[in-house]
């Protein structure tokens, strides 16, 4: 993003520069809550009737919202608070948002100058705390702007900071005084530039260590959905006839449904993907866009430090080879590089000793169950089981183009082992800080960004019941998600967990009596059903819903005894 001047000079007021930038951008959506320090910027807002404000039920829900908004709509979220609580309540989601890399304008307004530290409601100051410094840890760029004269600096560093390299949230807390007030500034204008950088020496040499492996494996993480660079990598790995894998959070960075897809590998785990790295010699995996945190890399899986190279390509140089040693980085945006691996390797007279390897992946797929207790996959017992509940929806949405939002908790284990996508489907989590409650908000924020697709969000009890105040947002303004609730009547992860580990689970992780969200859902205005039957989510019920083109929650009953795919995550604690 770089920043121009026509010259012109013209006097406006700050909030309407900040709209007028948004309005530019095509991002239609402010998420939050007004207050007493927003008033001036809330009064702004009608003056631009294309710009819509989302009024959320909690700061978190809203930083959620504006997380999924970024995410499905590949734009970028905007998120308004007030000072003090309304500042701190967002301190979750903004965290998320930094560990996932997910860019968020977030405009607060602030305690103004001629009131600091005299005892202003909401001002933390006053007693010897300031709130938003709290927040130069989780944002790319963080400001306190006092001064109507320092405005135009502090935003322009903070557009830059939005667009540029690892993106992420950025935070300008502006004293309330100054929404209203004007500033002289030149006419500008923003000219978008693509993060299209990388290391072209490191490429080189990745080239030269390709091209002498004797057997090659891609690893896809979630920096391909970023990038944008699904297609170049299915270019890319059909290019060299390799064999695909993806991480959890970058389940649909490559086409699923393709041959040369193996799985899932990570949290909750596909079977074949373990398989073939435990069976196979892989002398080179060549990972784009994962960070080889616990829940990509299986935790750690030591057959990952068995293989000669791993090629990491990332935007992030500081993730690059900070879990495994046998590691050669290329620092760059996973698009650029791929295509320049793509156009060496067809313009080079290349021979690549583990082409056509195609035959062996076919075999893995006709001979190898990818998923455990496949029999339950297909069960019609009673308790519904889980794993025929996610072939239910995966036969009732079928049809659909679907974006699915996925909560953290048992339901990313479930999801990630069972869920199979389509080719036109999407996949969200926010795993980098893996805060439950996600799901809902950023389901809510994700439909409005992407109106092209039907909305999914898959949560637990547990998280639903954390940001579920938010279907009153869905209700009030009739976005149609569809929530899916998990409902065991535990947290599931740590009640199931604790008791593999210990021989009982921990106290206070099971509800005396599992939560009515039908009840909980129609208090707050969103229609809502009970899923307790194989087969009772079908075709032609999803059919009925989606033709309503409202917010409608499944409250699903599922056996508690169940226990999710979390081999990986026990192995870890015990360690």
């Amino acid at each position: 993003m770089e920043i121009h001047s026509t010259g012109q000079k013209i006097s406006e007021k700050i909030s309407s520069i900040i709209l007028s930038f948004l309005k530019k951008e095509e991002v239609n959506f402010i998420f939050g809550m007004q207050g007493g320090y927003t008033g001036g910027f809330g009064e702004e807002l009608n003056n631009f009737p294309e710009i819509k404000f989302v009024h959320c039920q909690h700061e978190e829900g809203a930083g959620f919202m504006a997380d999924g908004y970024a995410k499905s709509s590949k734009k970028f979220g905007v998120l308004l608070t007030t000072a003090g609580p309304g500042l701190s309540n967002t301190f979750t989601a903004i965290i998320s948002s930094y560990a996932d890399g997910t860019p968020i304008l977030h405009i607060s307004g602030a305690i103004p100058k001629d009131k600091i530290f005299k005892g202003s409601i909401q001002d933390t100051s006053s007693f010897n705390l300031n709130i938003s410094t709290a927040f130069k840890e989780t944002t790319r760029f963080h400001a306190d702007i006092i001064d109507k004269n320092n405005f135009l600096q502090y935003f322009r560093n903070a557009i830059r900071y939005l667009f540029k390299g690892k993106k992420g949230p950025v935070l300008l807390n502006i004293g309330s005084d100054l929404f209203s007030q004007e500033v002289e500034h030149k006419l500008e204008y923003f000219r978008h530039f693509d993060n299209n950088y990388f290391d072209r020496e490191a490429s080189k040499h990745a080239i030269d260590v390709i091209k002498t492996s004797k057997s090659t494996l891609i690893l896809a993480g979630y920096g391909v959905i970023q990038s944008k660079a699904q297609n170049e990598l299915e270019l890319l790995a059909q290019t060299l006839q390799v064999p695909v894998i993806v991480t959890p959070k970058g389940k649909a960075s490559f086409n699923n449904e393709s041959d040369l897809f193996l799985g899932v590998f990570g949290a909750g785990s596909n079977l074949i993907p373990e398989k073939y790295l435990k069976t196979e010699y892989v002398e080179t995996i060549i990972a784009i866009g994962t960070s080889f945190n616990e829940y990509s890399s299986d935790a750690w899986n030591n057959n990952l430090s068995k293989v000669k190279n791993i090629i990491q390509i990332d935007i992030d140089p500081y993730i690059i080879g900070r879990s495994f040693t046998n590691t050669y980085g290329i620092i760059g945006d996973a698009k650029t590089t791929i295509n320049y691996l793509i156009n060496k390797i067809k313009n080079e007279p290349i021979s690549f000793s583990h082409l056509n390897v195609s035959t062996k992946i076919k075999s893995y797929k006709d001979n190898f169950e990818n998923i455990i207790f496949p029999d339950k996959y297909c069960s019609d017992a009673m308790p519904l089981k889980p794993q025929r509940l996610y072939k239910d929806i995966y036969d009732s949405f079928y049809p659909y183009k679907v974006n699915f939002f996925i909560d953290n908790g048992s339901c990313i284990f479930w999801s990630s082992h069972y869920l199979k996508l389509r080719s036109n489907w999407k996949y969200f989590i926010s795993l980098g800080f893996s805060s439950m409650g996600y799901a809902i908000p950023a389901s809510i924020g994700g439909c409005l960004g992407d109106t092209s697709k039907i909305s999914v969000s898959i949560s637990g009890d547990g998280a639903a019941i954390m940001n579920g105040n938010e279907l009153k947002t869905a209700a009030e303004y009739n976005v149609p998600v569809i929530f899916i609730i998990l409902n065991d009547g535990r947290l599931g992860i740590v009640h199931h967990s604790t008791k593999l580990l210990y021989n009982r689970p921990n106290p206070g992780v099971s509800f005396k009596k599992r939560i009515d969200f039908v009840k909980f859902a129609e208090g707050l205005g969103v229609e809502a059903y009970r899923i307790e039957k194989p087969g009772q989510m079908n075709k032609n019920f999803i059919k009925k819903l989606v033709e309503k083109k409202k917010p409608i929650l499944l409250d699903c009953y599922i056996d508690p005894e169940e226990i999710p795919p979390i081999g990986s995550r026990i192995n870890q604690v015990k360690k």
